[in-house]
């Protein structure tokens, strides 16, 4: 495996880690709800900040922006929560495959 630079390796795998590995399909679509939601909540947080230098109206208030952050906050714990439950899955398919004589993928 070539040696990545620190800025830009992956500090949640090892050197024995391969690339690819299995996880169940929900999970990818979980992951992908919450960053629509992420993406979204984070679009709408921008336009508010910027309605009265954009067009002179008025933004949504303080207390909707920290709604909104809050919120954006909760579905990146979500999303964290999910990939630690996808690399537990993908680890355990290892550990079985291993143990029926199966390699690596």
């Amino acid at each position: 495996m070539r040696e990545r630079h620190y800025l830009t390796a992956d500090g949640w795998t090892s050197r024995d880690e391969h690339e690819h590995s299995t996880v169940k399909s929900a999970f990818i679509a979980d992951i992908t709800r919450a960053s629509i939601a992420a993406r979204t909540l984070a679009r709408m947080l921008h336009n508010s900040l910027s309605e009265p230098d954009a067009t002179g109206g008025r933004s949504l208030g303080a207390g909707v922006h920290d709604d909104f952050a809050d919120a954006i906050y909760c579905l990146n714990d979500y999303i964290f929560e999910r990939t630690n439950e996808m690399r537990e899955v993908a680890e355990r398919f290892e550990d079985y495959k291993r143990t029926q004589g199966g390699h690596h993928a």
